[in-house]
């Protein structure tokens, strides 16, 4: 549920489509950015292992990866190849 905005000076920067999350389906490849252990900019590989559906208690639907995430990794963004 994390969105993050960041403003910086610049026109005309290559962006990052937000995806369509009902697309998502198991299987689907999936990448993790973060800093493991202070190591910048590291991209683990994984894939949808599952999706939960809480919607019934008001907590949306929940995307369960096998990405290896590390100290440091928590936090960082999840995408696929759509965004």
């Amino acid at each position: 549920l994390d969105i993050a905005f960041i403003k910086i000076d610049g026109a005309y920067l290559p962006t990052l489509p937000i995806g369509d999350s009902t697309s998502v389906q198991i299987g689907d490849p999936t990448l993790v950015l973060g800093h493991p252990e202070g190591l910048l900019n590291t991209l683990s590989l994984g894939n949808v292992s599952g999706i939960r559906d809480y919607r019934s208690q008001n907590a949306g639907v929940q995307f369960q990866i096998t990405n290896p995430i590390s100290m440091g990794n928590s936090g960082g963004a999840v995408i696929n190849e759509y965004g």
